[in-house]
């Protein structure tokens, strides 16, 4: 399977690195580790964000989706697919990627401190954080910092790949692929 692939510690880490990467791509899955946890969200867009020069704006798209990978195993995740495409992408300068017109999975500003990325359910099917996590006060949105994330950009023709296993050990995600 033919991938470019971008990996960020996240230390003195700016806004400008995932627009750098992110910036007029396409087919891009943007996986971030949740700070404090064994979570890992994950989101898929194929037509890519546009930094915007002035105002914010969407750009439609049906095949997207969001999802989360916890405590290690596949059969704890959650797949969430989109069910507004009209607000499928949201392109915002002052923001990283953010999936959904809602802001269902947001990776925003000084996204390594405490409480600057967040999910919610508004454009997708499913919230993909557990429930105790969202906050009434605060439009029902759950709010968490990023360890680390990773950007890949998949290939015009990827092979199709069946995933065997999967395990997060050590802070590495870890997929067990049949050939």
């Amino acid at each position: 399977m033919n991938l470019n692939y971008f990996s960020v510690e996240l230390e003195m880490v700016s806004l400008q690195i995932p627009w750098k990467l992110c910036d007029k791509q396409t087919r891009l899955v943007v996986v971030m580790k949740v700070k404090g946890t064994d979570e890992i969200l994950c989101g898929y867009n194929p037509i890519g964000w546009d930094k915007p020069a002035g105002n914010s704006f969407y750009k439609n798209c049906n095949d997207r989706f969001i999802f989360s990978l916890k405590n290690g195993t596949i059969q704890n995740s959650i797949l969430s697919r989109l069910e507004q495409p009209t607000y499928a992408i949201h392109c915002d300068a002052s923001q990283g990627p953010r999936f959904g017109g809602g802001c269902d999975l947001v990776m925003s500003n000084n996204f390594n401190q405490d409480r600057k990325c967040w999910s919610r359910k508004k454009s997708y099917e499913r919230r993909i954080r557990n429930g105790s996590t969202y906050e009434i006060k605060n439009d029902y949105a759950s709010f968490f910092s990023v360890d680390e994330y990773e950007i890949f950009r998949l290939a015009k023709n990827p092979k199709f790949i069946q995933i065997s296993s999967l395990n997060i050990a050590n802070g590495l995600l870890i997929l067990s692929v049949i050939n």
